[in-house]
């Protein structure tokens, strides 16, 4: 007798490095996205960006890599791709990756009243949430604190630093992929100016006191 095994898998795809980041193509220049993909029965392909259809991408699908090619683009092939692959055995939409710091901030030692600038590059599918935290308290934007964050980085900028500026900061960024931490400090030296002037007070304080 002959018995056949039917072998079953679920969709499986690898995305390279680059895909994992941003994406930054010149205007005019084809859209390239190559992925190798796994399963069995072969799976079902389908390319997305921003949850429709991408009318002007040539789509080429094997059982073993799906290309995705989009010529002469433009900005509005700007956006947030997605590829799913789907078959009896599950369905698949690209994979996590975990949140990572790529470039720490470095320690700062500034003057009160200056300025301080801290800086980072992160990577992570979903896009990772970012957090500042001074002292264990996030850190959040204001008339001295300044963030801004995108996909791919983040900075932090303090203006007219104050002495209880200083101390431990904590970069965190996580996503469903993992979390990840950096440590840094900020070193405020005081004021040569707001020296003297508390040196000056104390002085005419001693004298006022002698002259009783």
């Amino acid at each position: 007798a002959i018995s056949f095994m039917s072998f079953r898998s679920e969709p499986e795809f690898e995305l390279d490095v680059e895909l994992r980041r941003t994406l930054v193509v010149r205007a005019g220049c084809s859209i390239r996205l190559f992925v190798p993909i796994k399963g069995r029965p072969t799976p079902t392909v389908t390319w997305t960006k921003e949850g429709g259809a991408i009318p002007r991408a040539v789509i080429d699908s094997t059982e073993s890599f799906t290309m995705l090619l989009i010529p002469e683009s433009t900005r509005i092939d700007a956006g947030k791709y997605e590829l799913t692959l789907e078959n009896s055995s599950g369905k698949k939409t690209r994979p996590s990756v975990p949140a990572k710091i790529l470039t720490k901030p470095h320690s700062l030692t500034v003057d009160e009243g200056g300025s301080a600038r801290f800086e980072c590059d992160v990577e992570g599918e979903p896009s990772p949430l970012i957090v500042w935290m001074h002292e264990g308290t996030p850190v959040g934007s204001s008339a001295r604190h300044h963030i801004v964050s995108t996909r791919s980085s983040s900075s932090l900028d303090i203006v007219a630093v104050e002495m209880s500026d200083g101390g431990s900061y904590t970069l965190v960024v996580e996503n469903t992929g993992g979390k990840q931490e950096a440590h840094f400090t900020l070193t405020v030296r005081k004021s040569e100016s707001k020296e003297k002037i508390c040196a000056a007070h104390k002085d005419n304080a001693m004298v006022n006191s002698w002259s009783m």
